[in-house]
């Protein structure tokens, strides 16, 4: 992997920061990394902090609010911003990246933001693409008896997950897999594919 680019890596979760250490493994640093604050990891199962590899690897850490679970978090209503608000929009700009890493955040990225780097965004998606657009997934390929599901890395765009699969591995669903066996099975494919 090229070290030289610039990037931005944007996460929330246990599957962002696994592949964070995979791509500092593979001599790629990022310029920043964007995570929610501490808070919300009582809303969300899979929410991951990144301080330590932030401090470990001497980069750049943003935490921001994410407007969806603010309320389930604070129980108040409040216009906090999600990553495409004005204020993250700078800070994106601010680190000049080439590429902007987006692993497990759930937002659709405007085209504001799909602007900033020169080559693009690449973002996951836990299914073998185009199979289960849209939410949850995951859990999906259960839910329907197939037999197996997969991972894929996409280039984003103003679509739903639609953009140009990079890379995608495929992994094997066992009779009585939980979405947590499918959730591990999909990181792995993940670190496979990085």
């Amino acid at each position: 992997m090229n070290s030289k680019f610039r990037s931005v890596f944007i996460s929330r979760t246990r599957l962002g920061k696994q592949c964070l250490e995979k791509l500092i493994s593979l001599n790629h640093k990022p310029e920043a990394i964007i995570s929610l604050k501490d808070e919300y990891k009582t809303v969300l199962s899979d929410f991951e902090p990144f301080d330590d590899l932030a401090e470990k690897y001497n980069i750049s850490l943003y935490k921001i609010d994410d407007i969806r679970f603010w309320k389930k978090v604070f129980g108040i209503n409040s216009k906090k911003s999600l990553l495409r608000s004005k204020d993250n929009i700078k800070l994106i700009k601010s680190c000049n990246p080439e590429i902007c890493w987006l692993f497990g955040w759930g937002e659709i990225i405007t085209q504001d933001l799909l602007n900033i780097p020169k080559l693009g965004w690449i973002g996951t998606h836990p299914t073998l693409l185009p199979k289960y657009r849209g939410g949850a997934p995951l859990v999906w390929p259960i839910i329907k008896g197939h037999k197996k599901s997969g991972a894929t890395l996409i280039w984003l765009n103003q679509g739903l997950d639609e953009g140009d699969i990079l890379a995608q591995k495929e992994f094997s669903i066992g009779i009585n897999d939980t979405a947590v066996d499918m959730y591990n099975k999909m990181t792995k494919c993940y670190l496979d594919i990085l």
